[in-house]
Parts: C-alpha cells; sequence; structure tokens
C-alpha cells in the first residue's frame, strides 16, 4: 500500500489531493457483527444470482473484511507523508471518502 500511495503522491501537482472511496469494515463492534453476516453470505449469494460469477463477489466480500481499516489507511497516508488526511465515514462506516492532500 506504501507503495501505491508513493506513486500517487508522484504523480500529483503540489497542494493536489487523492481522493478514494473504500468499502470498510465499520468500526464499531456491533456494527460489524450485523455487517459480517452480509459480507460473508449476502453479498455472494445476491452477485452470483445476478452475475452467474460468484468467486467475483466472493473475492470483494473477503477482501472487505482482509482490508485495513480506515484509522490504518490514514496512517498509511501519513508515512507517505500527505500533509491532510481526512475520512468521511458513510453508511454506518461500512464505506469511507479518504482524503489526502499534500
Amino acid at each position: 500500500m506504501s507503495y501505491f500511495l508513493m506513486e500517487i503522491k508522484r504523480v500529483l501537482k503540489p497542494g493536489g489531493k487523492a481522493v478514494f472511496l473504500e468499502l470498510t469494515r465499520p468500526g464499531n463492534p456491533l456494527l460489524w457483527a450485523c455487517f459480517k453476516p452480509y459480507l460473508k453470505f449476502y453479498i455472494p449469494c445476491v452477485g452470483a444470482l445476478f452475475s452467474r460469477h460468484d468467486h467475483a463477489y466472493q473475492f470483494l466480500s473477503e477482501s472487505i473484511q482482509a482490508f485495513m481499516t480506515p484509522k490504518e489507511l490514514e496512517a498509511k497516508f501519513l508515512e507517505v507523508r500527505f500533509k491532510q488526511v481526512s475520512i468521511k465515514p458513510l453508511t454506518f462506516g461500512t464505506a469511507a471518502i479518504v482524503e489526502g492532500r499534500l
């Protein structure tokens, strides 16, 4: 992840910003407990019904569960020396807009 962010930083103009929409795990343990079955079962099953590519939706589910938290992502931005980093949680923390400025 650090290499990816360093490359993003390299191509940005001074004062530029990078903005990402990330699917994330909710920080609240109760919400995470409710959201995890949705990720493990609902997304792969419904994805398979509509797309006939169940492996793609299984991968999506697994990658969301394994991806770093928004706070860990913020630390990565700061590690490569983005000056300002902000995280805006969406839909109870299941998604987040992450912005880093030079």
